[in-house]
């Protein structure tokens, strides 16, 4: 379905900004999981430090996605054959009426709010594809399907916070644009990083993030608190379960 208004301006907007401290790019992936016998496919925004350029940023990751899991029933399939293409994942599926095999295609996400808007529309269950006489033939039932938005965030010095978010959230398009708008507006503030990173010692070595002055780590963290403290309290605030790694 089409994206509306709102959703590819958040898009737009944030992959637009060219004045960023950070490097932006969209992708995804599109695969199979043998272990459960599923077929996946993800659409993520994400961004890193941009430490090429100005080489006193500290290291920091993120990314918004949305995605989907399908379990197939292993007596569904035939055999363990599952074909991977660029743009989908196929597979023969024994048909739910016996009829004999349906040709389903899986195919990749290509927005981030695609699958929103197909939930919205009950439409979940449409993103299995089959040729049109063969739909109620699909031995896929929509108990199967889930799909689901994710956050991550990553510093070296702060760890890793993960969230994950329903689809069809109520708020969904406010908590993401509320998400990367927090990460370019905090990110800005670490330019005032730059008066207190040293490149090389005095014998000339490579100082790494995690050699920097008193001064340096001192700012890093009051940023870092700030960033990592806004972005918190906008996954909680939307009642999301919130995991940390260091």
């Amino acid at each position: 379905m089409v994206a509306n208004e709102t959703q590819r301006a958040i898009v737009q907007d944030h992959l637009g900004n060219e004045y960023s401290l950070l490097k932006k790019y969209d992708g995804g992936r599109i695969g199979s999981d043998s272990f459960d016998h599923s077929i996946f496919s993800t659409y993520e925004l994400i961004g890193f430090s941009d430490g090429d350029v100005n080489i006193y940023l500290p290291h920091f990751e993120f990314n918004v996605g949305s995605g989907y899991c399908i379990e197939i029933n292993r007596d569904a399939m035939l055999g363990e054959t599952i074909y991977h293409e660029q743009d989908c994942t196929r597979l023969n599926l024994y048909a739910s009426d016996g009829s004999g095999l349906v040709d389903v295609s899986f195919p990749r996400v290509k927005g981030l709010f695609e699958l929103r808007n197909l939930a919205k529309s009950g439409q979940l269950l449409t993103i299995p594809q089959v040729a049109g006489g063969d739909r109620g033939k699909l031995p896929i039932h929509k108990s199967q399907v889930r799909a689901d938005f994710s956050f991550r965030i990553s510093s070296m010095s702060y760890g890793q916070l993960f969230a994950r978010m329903e689809i069809d959230h109520p708020a969904a398009e406010e908590v993401i644009m509320a998400y990367l708008g927090a990460i370019d507006r905090r990110f800005a503030d670490y330019s005032g990083l730059e008066p207190h990173f040293r490149e090389n010692d005095d014998n000339g070595e490579r100082l790494w993030e995690d050699q920097q002055s008193k001064a340096y780590n001192a700012e890093r963290k009051k940023l870092n608190r700030a960033l990592f403290g806004e972005l918190t309290d906008i996954l909680e605030k939307a009642e999301l379960e919130l995991r940390r790694a260091s």
